[in-house]
């Protein structure tokens, strides 16, 4: 069986999602045959994506812009999608070309929605996976421009014109995608790495462990500064910011960001799937940055507080790293007994399989 996954480089959230998914398809589907497009660099990809695929080029997809983790550019965002759509029809039959040549037995995008389209165009079985949708976020922040009504009905008729979209725990609740299916969370867990850096650190138990991760989405919204705590290690993933004995550089302990988190006693970090459904499912308690303005915080928030030990902090204290006393209070609260299972990805895998079958 021949997949194409398609896999939006907003960050790495939605690759996050989705590198589970594939992984489960490999136990459903020993004769897999994977070919991953995406603007993520491909070493990036292999990191996350266990076993053997190919890559083509990326379907056309609107970029979403930032000017950090945390700041989305209004302006530069609207005109991404106005270009994509300015002459919609010819994108759609460009990308069913591609499709046609690829020759999948199915299709399954996070979350683009170009090759939706196209595979409509072809008959090609084709499903969606995603916590949230590009409609809403056009939506939230571009619903007010004269071509918005347009643009957004193109993507919710690419989106509807799926056979699924599969909405994977904590999502949004994308009223108008009426092809909807609520599944389980997404989490890519890292069982064998627990204790490795104590282990590595040479840190004994009573140690405790505060992991600090903003996503693939470089610029301003990191803490500038980190407090220092009694018995207390600060683990980051850029060199330059370790320059205390209490603050280790994961690369110097050859470890993965997500392979830290069942180590660590706390994550510090922003609105963003992967990270927060990684640490809720693996005992981690989080600290996350507010975010009001993006749609899709309040539900994370509230999924967060039903599952694990959890506390907001708002932007500007956490750019300036005035931290201490929430990481205090978490670290002392008790965690729960029972942790979400990501069941999302077999249920996500087992559809895909029945789809393509069909």
């Amino acid at each position: 069986m021949h997949v194409v996954l398609d896999i939006s480089d907003h960050g790495y959230g939605h690759l996050a999602q989705i590198a589970p998914v594939a992984g489960r398809l490999r136990v459903h589907i020993p004769n897999l045959e994977l070919t991953v497009r995406s603007r993520i660099p491909t070493e990036t990809l292999r990191r996350f994506i266990s076993g053997p695929f190919k890559t083509a080029p990326a379907a056309p997809e609107a970029k979403v812009h930032m000017a950090g983790p945390s700041e989305l550019l209004v302006e530069e965002t609207a005109t991404a999608f106005k270009d994509l759509h300015e002459n919609w029809g010819n994108v759609v039959a460009g990308e069913a070309e591609v499709l046609k040549n690829l020759s999948p037995d199915i299709l399954v995008t996070g979350i683009t929605y170009s090759s939706l389209a196209a595979a409509k165009l072809l008959g090609l079985p084709a499903l969606a996976i995603s916590s949230l949708n590009w409609a809403d976020i056009y939506e939230a922040y571009c619903g007010n421009r004269a071509e918005a009504s347009r643009i957004a009905k193109q993507v919710l008729d690419a989106y509807n014109g799926a056979n699924k979209f599969l909405q994977i725990a904590p999502h949004l609740p994308m009223s108008k995608i009426t092809n909807r299916q609520s599944i389980g969370p997404s989490a890519r867990m890292a069982p064998d790495s627990l204790g490795v850096i104590r282990e590595r650190a040479n840190l004994s138990e009573e140690t405790r462990i505060v992991l600090v991760g903003f996503g693939g989405i470089e610029g301003i919204g990191r803490p500038k500064t980190l407090p220092k705590l009694n018995d207390t290690i600060w683990l980051v993933e850029q060199s330059d910011q370790a320059n205390r004995p209490d603050i280790l550089c994961l690369p110097d302990l050859g470890v993965q960001f997500f392979e830290a988190i069942p180590d660590a006693d706390l994550v510090v970090t922003k609105p963003g799937y992967g990270t927060i459904v990684e640490a809720a499912c693996q005992s981690t308690r989080v600290l996350l940055q507010e975010r009001p303005d993006w749609p899709e915080t309040e539900f994370m928030k509230a999924w967060l507080d039903e599952v694990t030990c959890f506390a907001p902090i708002s932007a500007s204290v956490m750019a300036a790293g005035d931290i201490a006393d929430a990481v205090q209070n978490l670290l002392e609260r008790s965690l729960p007994t029972t942790l979400p299972t990501p069941s999302g990805a077999d249920e996500a895998a087992i559809i895909i399989k029945g789809l393509a079958h069909n």
